[in-house]
């Protein structure tokens, strides 16, 4: 099996996930709203799912680490089954609370271990494509597929007899199709992923030590320090307008909610399918600037600085709509480039824990968006709010524009010995 043929059969894996998740994930706010409860209520429900992933990111990379990546992958398809579960039937504040928990409990679970799988089989078989190259693939299948699932949710809900169903009944159809989706990736995993097998239960408790100074070892490196300082400041706006631009479209339509419930998982089909764009251009744009990563990374972020201008300048709901695309497509330009950065400047045995240390500070950055969002919207409007957060992304384009970042030859990088 070639470098490419892998990246083609990991991407539908990992594609199938993400149709998973898309097909409950961008009914999350809508469907609470429509349930009666309060933005401030989401918002709250939105903090303990990023506190939770916050508490279990590492810990959950370390355990994919030592006793295997497919096991943790595993719970964490189980952990999301179980968050469209509880939704089926919320009717307090707690529920969607605890609901969100399990959905924090998954992605802490789902971040740094296929990916970390990926890289070693990937850089073992026939080929020396750049790392860039291998998750371009990746995630432009993953994205085309978690698309479909978000049109799919898109399509059924435009189209569905409103006599007969309730909005309320429309989600929850949604959220069970998702579970059916999470036990059949559960099964296909076992099938699919093939893994070394690695240290036993007894051995991996006597190694936590050896575990944790590695990865200290690897975080240590200066231009790893950056990058993770680069997520903090750069996610926090891409956070809240993820979060939050669906209590918006009422104002820009005029129109209730119920009439347009289609589009909000039409709009992250959309952008699914567009990021898997962003991802090619991404490694194109990583040939041109010679592998200078940080540079790449760069434009990517003041891209999303111009799209939130044009949010804040939108006038109408078609404008607003365009410059919501634009900016989902922006968020896929960087991923490529900063994914080959961070495995290059890990060891294997650290892999998928030092994945988990990025992923971390992306959601850090995403629980400071959230927590900035609902104190702000106490004293000014959402719009307003996503303008102060994108002057935090100034911080991350001037990191992103150091020498260090931005090494013409970026396999000079030597990943930190374990």
């Amino acid at each position: 099996m070639t470098q490419s043929q892998f990246a083609t059969q990991y991407g539908i894996h990992l594609g199938l996930t993400m149709f998973a998740c898309m097909l409950a994930m961008p009914i999350f706010t809508p469907y609470m709203l429509n349930l009666g409860f309060a933005l401030q209520d989401i918002a709250l429900a939105m903090m303990v799912m990023a506190v939770t992933i916050i508490l279990f990111e590492v810990p959950s990379g370390m355990l994919a680490d030592m006793l295997g990546r497919r096991k943790v992958f595993l719970f964490s398809l189980l952990f999301g089954a179980l968050c469209n579960s509880i939704l089926l039937f919320s009717e307090h504040h707690w529920h969607i609370c605890a609901a969100m928990f399990f959905w924090g409990l998954s992605q802490a679970t789902l971040s740094g271990t296929l990916n970390a799988w990926f890289v070693e089989k990937y850089q073992r078989l026939q080929g020396n494509a750049p790392i860039n190259k291998g998750f371009a693939k990746v995630y432009g299948l993953s994205y085309l597929i978690g698309a479909s699932a978000a049109l799919c949710a898109a399509l059924f809900l435009a189209f569905a007899d409103a006599q007969v169903w309730s909005l309320t009944s429309l989600y929850q159809i949604l959220f069970t199709s998702s579970i059916c989706v999470f036990i059949t990736v559960f099964v296909r995993t076992y099938v699919v992923v093939k893994e070394t097998a690695r240290a036993s239960p007894a051995k991996s408790t006597n190694t936590l030590a050896s575990q944790c100074l590695a990865i200290f070892r690897t975080c240590k490196q200066i231009e790893m320090r950056r990058l993770l300082i680069i997520l903090i400041f750069a996610i926090p706006v891409a956070s809240s307008i993820e979060k939050f631009w669906p209590a918006l479209i009422e104002n820009y339509s005029h129109a209730p909610v119920d009439t347009i419930a289609w589009l909000f998982p039409a709009m992250l089909a959309a952008s699914f399918a567009l990021n898997g764009l962003a991802a090619a251009i991404s490694t194109q744009l990583c040939r041109l600037l010679k592998q200078r990563l940080g540079l790449v990374m760069a434009l990517a972020h003041i891209a999303k600085l111009v799209c939130v201008l044009l949010l804040a300048l939108a006038s109408s709901i078609h404008m607003f709509i365009a410059a919501l695309i634009f900016f989902y497509f922006c968020m896929g330009l960087a991923q490529p480039a900063q994914q080959q950065f961070q495995h290059q400047l890990s060891h294997d045995d650290v892999r998928a824990s030092i994945e988990s240390v990025t992923s971390l500070s992306t959601r850090l950055g995403g629980l400071l968006g959230t927590a900035l969002t609902a104190l702000m919207l106490s004293y000014t409007t959402l719009i307003s709010s996503w303008l102060a957060l994108a002057a935090l992304s100034l911080v991350a384009i001037i990191l992103c524009c150091t020498k260090r970042l931005n090494r013409a030859d970026p396999q000079q990088l030597q990943a930190m010995p374990s």
